[in-house]
C-alpha cells in the first residue's frame, strides 16, 4: 500500500508474516517476510509502532501475541492504545490455553505436523507420537514466550485501558466495513485459537513502555545494541567463563 493512500495505517495488521489483507496496512518485524512483497512497516512491535497518535481504526494479529513475552505484550498493547483512535479497536487470534486442555482431557489432540517439526535443530526437537506428547509440545513450542486464554488477555487489555473486552467469531466486528476481509483470515482457526476483540477506553492505563534491559559489559553491550548480538552460555545450567563459579567447576572437575 502507497505510503500516501488515505488508507495506510487506517487498518493495521501487526505481526502479518507473508500473509496479507486488502485494504490494511502491514507491520512485522522480519523483513524477509516478503512472499507477497515487503511489510510497509518495518518495526518491533513491542517497543514502538511508527504511526502518529490516535491514526488507526483497526489493529489486527493472528498467531502473533504469543510469540512476545508478558512484558513485551504489554509494550504493544500500550502502543495499540496509543496510535488507536477513539472508538478503534484491537483485535487477536491468538492459541488458546483452554482448549488445549479440553482436547488434552478428551483426548482429541492432533498430531503436530512433521513438516514444521523438521525445520527444528535435531536436538531440539521434541516428540508428538500421542495425546501426551503432543500437549507438551504444544504447550512447550520452541518459540512461543507466554500461554493465552481470555482471562489473561483481557487483563492484560485493561491494565492498558481497553474496554469492552469479548470473543468474536469470524468476521464479527465493531468496524463492519471490513468484516468479510477479516472473516476470511479467521475462519477455521478459532478451533484452537481464541479470537478477542476490544476497545480504547477513555483512560490509558497507567503502565509504561518498558525498554529491554541492554548488558553492562561494554563489548557485550556495544555487540547487542549496534549489532543484535546476545553472547550466551552454551549449556544455561552451567557456569559461564570466566565467572568464579565457572573455575570451581572446572577445578572440581579435574580433581574428580
Amino acid at each position: 500500500m502507497d505510503h500516501k493512500s488515505n488508507l495506510f495505517g487506517k487498518y493495521l495488521y501487526l505481526g502479518c508474516g507473508n500473509h496479507r489483507m486488502p485494504q490494511f496496512t502491514h507491520a512485522d518485524l522480519n523483513i524477509g517476510k516478503n512472499k507477497n512483497g515487503r511489510p510497509e512497516i518495518f518495526c518491533d512491535i513491542s517497543q514502538h509502532i511508527p504511526l502518529p497518535n490516535n491514526h488507526v481504526e483497526l489493529i489486527f494479529s493472528r498467531g502473533t501475541m504469543e510469540h512476545l513475552k508478558y512484558s513485551e505484550l504489554i509494550n504493544c498493547f500500550i502502543e495499540n492504545y496509543r496510535i488507536l483512535k477513539k472508538g478503534g479497536v484491537v483485535r487477536m487470534l491468538v492459541p488458546d490455553f483452554d482448549l488445549m486442555i479440553q482436547k488434552y482431557i478428551n483426548k482429541k489432540i492432533e498430531k503436530t505436523s512433521d513438516t514444521e517439526m523438521e525445520r527444528w535443530n535435531l536436538y531440539e526437537r521434541m516428540p508428538t507420537n500421542g495425546v501426551s506428547e503432543t500437549f507438551v509440545n504444544s504447550v512447550l513450542y520452541h518459540d512461543h514466550y507466554y500461554l493465552h486464554n481470555f482471562d489473561t488477555l483481557s487483563k492484560a487489555l485493561k491494565k492498558c485501558g481497553f474496554i469492552n473486552i469479548k470473543k468474536m467469531s469470524p468476521g464479527e466486528t465493531k468496524i463492519h466495513q471490513i468484516s468479510e476481509i477479516l472473516k476470511e483470515a479467521e475462519i477455521g482457526r478459532t478451533n484452537t485459537e481464541i479470537l478477542i476483540e476490544a476497545e480504547k477506553g477513555d483512560k490509558p492505563g497507567t503502565y509504561k513502555i518498558l525498554k529491554r534491559p541492554l548488558p553492562k559489559n561494554f563489548i557485550l553491550f556495544i555487540l547487542a545494541k549496534y549489532f543484535n548480538i546476545k553472547i550466551s552460555a552454551y549449556i544455561k545450567r552451567q557456569a559461564v567463563f570466566p565467572q568464579v563459579r565457572w573455575f570451581k567447576e572446572k577445578i572440581k572437575k579435574i580433581s574428580s
